[in-house]
């Protein structure tokens, strides 16, 4: 929250967050974050992919807008691209609307049919998920190839107390880094066999530095 609060300035015109985040899996405090962002006149604004409305709703934590990648969770079965935006007042509801009129960035029938589908089925699944990532956290942790684990759920993530009071569950996305560096990563990527099953359900693995990540900093 400090650095949050001296990185404000005179145009500064809304603050984001993305809580857990990806792919460091940090969990940001929104009820702080939420009462800097409306001393100031800021309005907050939440990326809740990673948790989906099933774990977290971070508008009744004081947040202006939330927004979600259907594509993952939401959607649960990769074969749509699409995103949903949230706004707690109806005036600024109205002006996303607009803007989605105007610029026919809407979802065409069938896209909408697939996401209505897929939703059904959001809290069974993201129930068996965070179970079975709480078990490979776990296993992860204790593994003497692994430097570390990034899971909310465990005790050593400096944020499980927060994720318990803020969040309903702690997901199912986990962050490792294997000891020996780059190399070993590479490796490790070359020998795993995902478990795949017949159906619509898949499995990702990523190593996010050379990947959707490259131009990021190591912190």
């Amino acid at each position: 929250p400090d650095k949050v609060k001296q990185s404000i300035k005179s145009n500064t015109r809304m603050i984001l967050v993305e809580t857990p985040s990806n792919p460091t899996m940090q969990i940001t405090d929104i009820r702080k974050i939420a009462e800097i962002a409306h001393k100031y006149g800021i309005p907050l604004v939440v990326d809740n992919t990673f948790s989906s409305p099933y774990l977290q709703n971070p508008l009744d934590l004081g947040a202006d807008v939330v927004f979600h990648s259907i594509t993952k969770f939401i959607n649960g079965h990769a074969d749509v691209v699409g995103g949903v935006i949230v706004a707690k007042e109806e005036n600024l509801y109205k002006q996303i609307r607009d803007m989605m009129v105007n610029f026919g960035c809407n979802m065409d029938p069938h896209q909408a049919y697939l996401v209505h589908r897929g939703v059904k089925t959001l809290s069974i699944r993201i129930e068996k998920a965070q179970e079975n990532a709480a078990k490979i956290a776990q296993w992860l942790e204790k593994h003497p190839f692994v430097e570390w684990v990034k899971y909310p759920g465990l005790r050593s993530h400096p944020q499980h107390e927060l994720a318990k009071k803020q969040m309903r569950g702690f997901g199912t996305m986990i962050s490792f880094e294997l000891k020996g560096g780059h190399n070993t990563g590479k490796a490790f990527m070359l020998v795993t066999r995902l478990l795949l099953f017949s159906t619509f359900s898949t499995h990702l693995l990523l190593r996010k530095m050379l990947s959707t990540h490259l131009i990021c900093s190591q912190t």
